[in-house]
Order: C-alpha cells, then structure tokens, then sequence
C-alpha cells in the first residue's frame, strides 16, 4: 500500500469545546489521508451529534469521516477500534483536545521506519496552562506520544494492539511492545501537534497521577522510558531516606527544579513552576504505586 495512504484514528470523550479546531485542522491537511476513524467513548456534551456534521464537509476534499460510538470504551479500547476499522497500512493517531500544524501527516510520511515518533508543543493561555508549558518536551524516539505518532498497522497487529486494561500509560507499554518486537522507530521532529494545557494547578497534578497510576499498572520494563521511570523512583527513595537524617534534605529538590524552571523559561512561569514541580513529581510516584497496588499482572 502506498505511504501516501493513511487512515488517521482518534479517540473522543465530551469534546465539543474542541473538535471544531482538530476537525478543521485535519481538514487542511497539506497531505490529505484516505480516511478519518473516530470513536467516540459516550459523549454526553454533542460531541456526537456535531461530528456527523464533518462527514460532509470531508467528503468535499475526498476523505471519508468514519464514525463510531461505543459507551465507555477506554483510550485503548477506543485505538484499538479505530485501527480495526482502518483501511490503511499506516496509520496516524492524534488525540482530541490537540490540533495538527497543516504540514503533520506530509512530515510523518516523509520518514522511514516501522514507528514515526512525532512531535507536539503546547497550547497554553491563563497563568498555569503557561506554568505547565515550562516543562513540556515531546516524547522520545521510542517512546512516542499517541497524540502525534505514525504506525504500521501489521506492527499493531503483531503486538496485539494498545492494552486495554490500561486507563492512562497505554501508549508506553504500546511502544515497549513495539520496541521488543523489533519495530524500528524514526523521529519526526517537524511533524507538530498543539495540545492544550491542564486548565488548573490541580488538573495538572492529577493528570500527573493518572500518568503514574498507568505506568504503574503497566510495570517497569528494560526500554529507555522504564529506565528514567526506575531513575525517578530512586531518586524519591533516596531522598526520604537522606530526609530521616537530615530533614534539611527535603529544600534540594525545591532549589534544583527552581534553577531547571527558570533554565527553560527565565520569567515567572519558568520561578513558578519550578517552586511546583516537585509537587507535580510526588502526584506520579504517588499515582505509580497506587498503579503498582491495583496492577493485574
């Protein structure tokens, strides 16, 4: 099947604020796909009901928008709907919330590889979608974000698609399933999705959590990820300790992400959310072992 066919795949859940700006964003494609898969996992919000408006307005640039709703599909699950229900060898996944630069897919088909990683820059207006900005870096070569990727199908298929046991995390036991399979992965940093913020300090920190729970539940592995996960979790451990001796030990963490914050950003967002980042790092080891309890192997 030629590269330049591509089935894009996305996942819904009560994103009428937001479809609009991915649809649209999909639309103007400079490199247009066969087709478009959605599921949508039970929106209550008419998210429904106004992406059968799109149907038409693909059809006028030759895309087929296909449709499909199932209540309570997961993240995986609804991936793995989507790919099933693809026609194409490649596909290209994005997430809701997101919005593709016009160039996306034509940057992701210019790679090789079995595994185009690609990139995404955030998308951030009030104060704290800015603090939390500081800090986002696209996912590594192996361990890409399915907001922004580029698959083989017959590579999904050969792992048995995204875990479906997984609420969050899906993506990195994906990838390390791809990677153990002897996929080859390739780094697209032009191909650009903008993804939009946490909208509050507390919506951050739970989505950090959330994060942890699923790397959790998906259990350390022997790939680069699992490495920096394993990292992080022995830094935590070694800092309690050292903090039973000396409780002063507990102010490095604080002074070192203060300096990393205003390294990537040297103004109050970069001040700001340094003096939070270790909150945002105790959310997931907290939500990691939370992941490791409710683990079903």
């Amino acid at each position: 099947m030629a590269r330049s066919e591509i089935s894009v795949i996305c996942t819904l859940m009560n994103e009428a604020g937001t479809l609009d700006i991915l649809m649209s964003s999909l639309l103007n494609q400079t490199l247009k796909p066969k087709e478009i898969v959605v599921v949508d996992g039970g929106s209550t919000d008419g998210t429904w009901e106004r992406l059968q408006e799109w149907k038409d307005i693909f059809k006028k640039v030759g895309v087929k928008l296909k449709t499909i709703r199932e209540e309570g599909a997961n993240i995986a699950r609804g991936r793995n709907i989507a790919v099933k229900n693809s026609s194409c060898e490649w596909i290209a996944s994005i997430d809701g919330g997101c919005m593709a630069k016009r160039d996306w897919l034509e940057k992701l088909a210019g790679h090789g590889g079995d595994v185009v990683a690609g990139n995404f820059i955030p998308l951030a207006e009030n104060f704290f979608e800015k603090v939390q900005a500081v800090f986002v870096k696209r996912s590594g070569t192996k361990n890409p974000s399915s907001r922004s990727v580029m698959f083989r199908k017959s590579c999904w298929e050969k792992v048995g698609g995204y875990p479906e046991n997984l609420y969050t995390g899906e993506d990195t036991l994906f990838n390390a399933r791809l990677e153990e399979a002897g996929c080859e992965f390739q780094k697209a940093d032009d191909a650009v999705v903008m993804w939009r913020m946490r909208s509050s300090l507390g919506k951050w920190l739970k989505q950090f959590f959330i994060y942890g729970k699923g790397d959790g539940e998906a259990g350390l592995r022997n790939t680069a990820y699992g490495k920096k996960v394993a990292a992080v979790l022995l830094g935590f451990y070694g800092l309690v300790a050292a903090s039973l001796l000396f409780p002063g030990s507990l102010a490095l963490p604080f002074a070192l992400s203060t300096i990393y914050g205003l390294y990537r950003s040297p103004d109050i967002y970069g001040l700001v959310g340094g003096l939070l980042l270790p909150f945002r790092l105790l959310a997931y080891v907290l939500g990691f072992h939370v992941g490791l309890l409710t683990r079903k192997s």
